[in-house]
């Protein structure tokens, strides 16, 4: 039986241009992976809220969101996931692992050095971000 997924996700950039990536762990989601910080959106939520409401969740900061990067649509695992992924910057806060159970790590990375084992969704969205620069 397939699963059916609404996510949300952010590529947060440095005043560097550097973009902040977390190693997911027993999330059933590119688990040791390095991807952006996102995840599912609830039923009634507006996708920004959403958005907003992840970041807040997974890395304890409020950010602001700077431009759209459209969606990305795959299928893996017998699960159809839509990802509407955005740019932003930390307007408050520094970022830190609150679900560690989820997480094993929160780096800056340069987009065009990215750890081998970045998601190919995450990927995906770094190439349309350094294609809008």
């Amino acid at each position: 039986m397939m699963g059916f997924l609404i996510g949300v996700g952010c590529l947060i950039v440095d005043s560097e241009g550097k973009i902040l990536l977390q190693k997911r762990k027993n999330s059933n989601f590119a688990d040791g992976k390095w991807a952006w910080v996102g995840g599912k959106i609830k039923l009634g939520e507006k996708i920004c809220d959403a958005l907003k409401r992840e970041v807040k969740e997974e890395i304890g900061v409020d950010i602001e969101i700077i431009s759209d990067l459209s969606y990305y649509e795959d299928i893996v695992d017998s699960v159809h996931g839509i990802y509407f992924g955005y740019v932003g910057k930390i307007l408050k806060g520094k970022p830190e692992i609150l679900e560690p159970e989820k997480c094993d790590g929160l780096e800056w990375f340069n987009p065009n050095q990215l750890p081998e084992k970045t998601s190919d969704h995450t990927r995906v969205y770094i190439k349309r971000y350094q294609s809008s620069l």
